[in-house]
């Protein structure tokens, strides 16, 4: 009777961490099954729209206060390049078919990138993108006023900090598992003692 009693709770201590394991969202999809959508221009250091950038989608992963670039979106359109002004507007991009959630977009141009957060809900998300110290020799001939010198970037994707509150709802979430799990072990250690009583009294 003891050894089926303790069977049980073993159980119901896999069945409580399995429903705890499948409420935490997953912080990247294998698959596109939403409909909306991520659209925006990229631009040099000049403010010119560029033709021709590489941009990147990419899923996120929340770690202490800011979301870190996670695996690529997985999609026909990702990686794309930019509109060369024929179709659509000069440096266009647009990634679609996305479910609400925080992404990363990349526009890399000669060997230089940058990034945007995107925290996208329902509908469409615009997030222009300009690349620091990059002039795109096209408009080199035009009369704009020279940048002031800048940093050299690469295409290595920064770190990029979460609002406060993002992070206060994360806290919130966790604080609320923690309550669960709490309740959990109690309702275990409840059938452990009456599995013991009921042990000794026969």
């Amino acid at each position: 009777m003891k050894a089926h009693m303790a069977c049980m709770a073993v159980l119901l201590i896999v069945a409580f961490v399995c429903a705890l394991t499948l409420q935490i969202p997953s912080a990247q999809g294998q698959t596109l099954a939403g409909h909306n959508s991520i659209s925006g221009r990229v631009y040099d250091a000049n403010h010119n729209a560029i033709p021709g950038a590489k941009v990147t989608l990419y899923y996120t992963n929340f770690k202490i206060n800011a979301y870190l670039p996670a695996d690529p979106v997985k999609s026909a359109d990702n990686p794309q390049y930019t509109s060369n002004g024929g179709t659509s507007l000069t440096g266009l991009y647009v990634f679609t078919g996305l479910s609400s959630d925080v992404y990363i977009v990349t526009a890399e141009k000669d060997g230089i990138a940058y990034s945007e957060t995107v925290l996208l809900r329902e509908g469409t998300a615009t997030a222009d993108i300009t690349i620091p110290g990059y002039i795109d020799k096209n408009y080199s001939s035009s009369p704009t006023v020279a940048p002031k010198p800048s940093p050299t970037y690469t295409n290595v994707i920064p770190t990029v900090s979460v609002p406060m509150s993002d992070f206060g709802a994360t806290i919130g979430e966790l604080a609320s598992l923690a309550l669960m799990a709490l309740v959990g072990l109690q309702l275990v250690a409840g059938v452990a003692i009456i599995a013991f009583r009921t042990g000794q009294k026969k």
